[in-house]
């Protein structure tokens, strides 16, 4: 298990990289490891029986499927951002922080949405370890592209 959790780190940092970039072949690619490396990651810390196994997983690839268009928007509106920092203005950066407000909350609906359904097909605990892995990778990745990312006016404006 610890193996797998490291792979999930090393994939998360990896995709966070990819943030950075708009190729899509590239997000496609990041997106599909941290994606296996997550469903791994997820079946050996959600043990499912016979009758859950298809339900679940099922569900799931719906899941990710809408978890990975969401991201793919995110991915769009850092690019905006960081395509046009240094001519930034009060339009464009209002436009940006409203879109990462909005996927934000779309992120977290999704969550809620499929909380249930899982809940559902599995149980509450099972379900909660899914969300608690599924918030621990979305957390990782945008830790490390806000810390990438350069504060709009510099740190210099702050003080």
């Amino acid at each position: 298990m610890k193996k797998t959790i490291l792979t999930l780190m090393l994939a998360t940092i990896f995709i966070s990289k990819i943030f950075a970039q708009t190729d899509k072949e590239d997000v496609n690619i990041a997106l599909a490891l941290l994606n296996k490396n997550k469903k791994e990651v997820i079946s050996q810390a959600v043990p499912l029986n016979e009758s859950q196994q298809k339900p679940f997983w099922d569900c799931y690839d719906q899941y990710e499927n809408e978890y990975n268009l969401l991201l793919k928007k995110r991915i769009l509106l850092i690019d905006k951002f960081t395509q046009n920092y240094n001519t930034l203005n009060d339009t464009l950066a209002t436009a940006v922080a409203e879109g990462i407000i909005k996927n934000t909350g779309e992120l977290n609906d999704l969550h809620y949405k499929y909380f249930k359904k899982f809940q559902k097909i599995a149980g509450g605990v099972k379900a909660a370890t899914l969300y608690q892995i599924e918030l621990y990778v979305q957390t990782a990745i945008q830790f490390d592209v806000q810390r990438q990312l350069p504060i709009i006016g510099g740190l210099s404006s702050m003080q």
